[in-house]
């Protein structure tokens, strides 16, 4: 079993919020959530939770491929992993 970790684009966003003409306050607002969780999904390695994922689908009318990365989380490993790199 692999686990993945779904981060945001921040290139994409910060281009979305300059083209839209957005601020990261409009866009916590329209999220309803505190302008402190936009910086902190632009500017660190956050996973948004599923339902802050679904609003920013909704929000900024980007598909997910082009809002995310999807990619293998290297520290999850399950434990028959975990023998065999013993």
């Amino acid at each position: 079993m692999k686990s993945h970790t779904v981060l945001i684009k921040k290139d994409v966003l910060l281009s979305w919020l300059k083209v839209t003409a957005n601020t990261q306050s409009d866009l916590a607002n329209q999220l309803q959530v505190s302008k402190g969780r936009i910086s902190q999904l632009i500017h660190s390695n956050v996973e948004p939770s599923a339902h802050l994922i679904a609003k920013l689908l909704v929000v900024t009318e980007l598909p997910f491929e082009r809002l995310f990365d999807v990619t293998e989380d290297p520290l999850f490993r399950t434990a028959k992993q975990r023998e065999g790199k013993r």
